[in-house]
């Protein structure tokens, strides 16, 4: 079993750096998605709730993934 590698304060700035690039399509293409899957075809606005859930979901994947790197 692999144990986790800290990730560096540089590491973090990088991480950061990909969720603020990628925010958009990580949260809103998601959310369209979900709800097209849900309700069908259509547009739809995401409230201060959805937004913080999707991108909670889209932070730890970002993370996730890094961590993933670290342990190899």
């Amino acid at each position: 079993m692999n144990k986790l590698k800290g990730l560096t304060p540089t590491d973090w700035k990088k991480i950061w750096s990909e969720i603020e690039d990628k925010e958009f399509s990580g949260v809103e293409l998601k959310f369209q998605d979900a709800m097209r899957k849900k309700h069908g075809p259509g547009h739809y606005y995401m409230d201060n709730e959805h937004y913080w859930e999707y991108k909670q979901a889209f932070i730890q994947r970002v993370v996730n993934k890094w961590v993933k790197e670290k342990n190899k």
